[in-house]
């Protein structure tokens, strides 16, 4: 039986964040609603936690490098979600994260369509993050 801790606290975790952040679009809130970033807040630490926790507990302990890109994928998805919903353009970076340590992981496993799907996201993630820091700076991002 294959433990997938790792997966599952992502699914778990992901929900919170996702809700808060289709509640500050459709809001148009700058800043999220108080009670609902307490609660994806919580929920989204509270599974990263419990995914890194279980998996090192299951696997007794940190085996191998698969087992890092796995975290590297959890902790960027969600903090990175969640770092978005809050309109933070740090979780553009976390999504660099989620991504490279996807791409790294699927090279691992022979899958070289699927790392290469991980490298085009990749390109869409630095792309948001260009756009992120010109907004925040003011400028508006250069569309052609």
């Amino acid at each position: 039986m294959k433990h997938n801790w790792i997966a599952a606290s992502i699914e778990a975790g992901g929900l919170p964040a996702m809700i808060l952040g289709l509640v500050t679009v459709y809001t148009r809130n700058k800043k999220p609603l108080t009670r609902l970033n307490t609660a994806a807040s919580f929920l989204t630490y509270a599974a990263m936690i419990s995914g890194l926790g279980y998996s090192i507990y299951d696997a007794e302990g940190l085996n191998s490098l698969s087992q890092l890109l796995e975290m590297g994928v959890m902790v960027g998805f969600l903090l990175g979600s969640y770092l978005l919903a809050k309109n933070r353009w740090a979780g553009w970076l976390f999504f660099m994260l989620m991504n490279g340590s996807m791409g790294l992981l699927m090279m691992l496993q022979d899958k070289p369509i699927l790392a290469l799907q991980q490298a085009l996201s990749f390109c869409f993630v630095v792309y948001g993050l260009i756009g992120a820091t010109k907004k925040k700076r003011g400028a508006a991002p250069h569309h052609r």
